[in-house]
């Protein structure tokens, strides 16, 4: 393991990156922290840490969007959603730390390539779904956030080919996000003791400081440079994770 004053700059930094993007920026943001982690610590640790970092950002997000969801929506896609965080959780207990740790670089470069497809015209998603269609989607969004914290990318795609708009997306994902982590608690029931929880209480004034931060540069930043830089990053430590 690296020299803790690195580990926790590193937590330190992914905290940040977690307010940022429950913040309003979004983008690539969420799916960096658990690779970035996963080259420090051990991946499973890795990814039962990022969990509490992300709760208390989804609190943040449901506050500043309070009654912005369509429950409609939550309602179709939750009970695919708890049976996919099922299935996820005992192929998280049976897979080996090595392959999870290629899991997540995979994971990691297909994040990639669909924030790619998207720039390219991926918004584009023809509107409307199906019960079917809207169960599939739950269910891999649940699968993939247990296994590696990298349901977002799913679980986005779905909320594109919804009729909704700019603001019930964000409030919709807000709450979805706060439901599902909160499930998926007592999975990671290992990774969460005391002494790691401290590991990561200290982050808390720094989720909200990047909450609050994200909230203020989505407003100004150049959205399309930042995501690219973050993207690069995030392809280098998906690459990274398979050969390490």
């Amino acid at each position: 393991m690296p020299p803790l004053f690195v580990v926790f700059s590193i937590i330190a930094f992914c905290a940040f990156i977690v307010g940022l993007s429950k913040g309003g920026l979004g983008g690539a943001l969420g799916s960096l922290v658990t690779p970035l982690l996963a080259l420090l610590i051990p991946t499973k640790l890795a990814v039962g840490l990022t969990l509490p970092m992300l709760i208390v950002g989804d609190i943040c997000a449901v506050i500043a969007h309070w009654n912005g969801w369509d429950r409609k929506s939550l309602i179709m896609v939750l009970p695919a959603t708890i049976l996919g965080v099922i299935l996820g959780a005992f192929a998280f207990n049976a897979i080996d730390a090595v392959l999870l740790q290629r899991v997540l670089g995979v994971a990691a470069l297909l994040y990639t390539a669909y924030a790619l497809w998207r720039r390219r015209g991926g918004k584009g998603l023809p509107k409307g779904t199906t019960p079917a269609q809207t169960s599939a989607f739950g269910g891999l969004t649940g699968f993939a956030s247990v296994l590696a914290n990298q349901g977002g990318p799913v679980f986005t795609i779905h909320l594109l080919t919804l009729d909704l708009t700019p603001a019930k997306i964000v409030g919709t994902s807000a709450l979805f996000y706060l439901i599902m982590n909160v499930i998926k608690l007592p999975i990671y029931a290992a990774s969460l003791t005391w002494q790691n929880m401290l590991l990561v209480a200290w982050t808390i004034p720094i989720i909200l400081v990047g909450v609050w931060g994200g909230a203020k540069l989505d407003k100004k930043i150049d959205m399309k440079t930042f995501e690219t830089i973050l993207l690069v990053f995030l392809a280098i430590t998906g690459v990274v994770l398979l050969l390490k």
